[in-house]
């Protein structure tokens, strides 16, 4: 029996959307490959940046590098020089220095970014100012990333 008015078969192509649609599928493709890509970028760069070894650090009274174990305070600027081993190339380094005064306090904070790493292994420093600086054992510790990578201990003399 047909009631009137009423269609029981509707021509081809009208109705309702499919349940499911092609369109929610895609972003939910599109979602998980975005999420993959992410997780695989972060990584490569967590992987590249823990390989960064420091394979030399010292400290020394001037620019020129040449190591020092003592220095005289209020005699200007000291540095903490390092050399970086299996650095990425091509990219900045956020590289922070810690300077711990002989009461274990902290002296001096210093972060930096260097230039684009274009060779293996890569030189950097760092520099504390010593105008002042309380005589006795000092520390000066340096980190990439929040990771230690060298710490040397030295002896500030009185001026």
């Amino acid at each position: 029996m047909t009631v009137p008015g009423r269609v029981d078969v509707l021509p081809q192509g009208l109705g309702p959307p499919p349940r499911g649609g092609r369109v929610g599928t895609g972003l939910v493709a599109l979602g998980v490959l975005a999420g993959c890509a992410a997780a695989f970028y972060w990584g490569r760069e967590h992987w590249q940046l823990g390989r960064v070894r420091a394979e030399a650090a010292w400290l020394s009274a001037d620019l020129e590098g040449r190591p020092v174990e003592r220095v005289r305070g209020g005699a200007g600027d000291v540095y903490y020089h390092a050399r970086l081993a299996h650095v990425p190339m091509g990219r900045r380094l956020e590289v922070e220095c810690e300077w711990f005064g002989p009461r274990g306090e902290t002296a001096h904070h210093g972060r930096y970014e260097t230039r684009a790493v274009d060779h293996d292994p890569w030189p950097t420093h760092c520099r504390c100012p010593l105008g002042g600086a309380r005589p006795g054992s000092w520390r000066v510790a340096m980190s990439l990333g929040g990771r230690a990578l060298s710490e040397t201990v030295f002896t500030v003399d009185p001026p």
